[in-house]
């Protein structure tokens, strides 16, 4: 939006639709999201084991196709 703010409406029209060029940019989303997505769950694990906390469940529904299994001991 124009004060910096996310449209969350305009950015789902924009990428959960049929055709190509929104899926297109639905991969294009992903691919800048996923990463940094990742990255801060794994740093966030790191500090929760270091802090002595025995489990963390990670309720994530992209997170078999988004390749996160790695970060995970057990998915059920």
């Amino acid at each position: 939006a124009a004060d910096g703010s996310m449209d969350r409406a305009a950015i789902a029209k924009r990428v959960f639709g049929k055709s190509d060029a929104e899926r297109a940019d639905l991969v294009f989303l992903e691919s800048l999201l996923h990463p940094r997505i990742r990255d801060r769950l794994a740093s966030e694990g790191r500090k929760l084991a270091t802090s002595g906390i025995p489990a963390v469940v990670l309720d994530a529904p992209l997170l078999l196709d988004a390749g996160w299994k790695s970060l995970c001991d057990v998915v059920k």
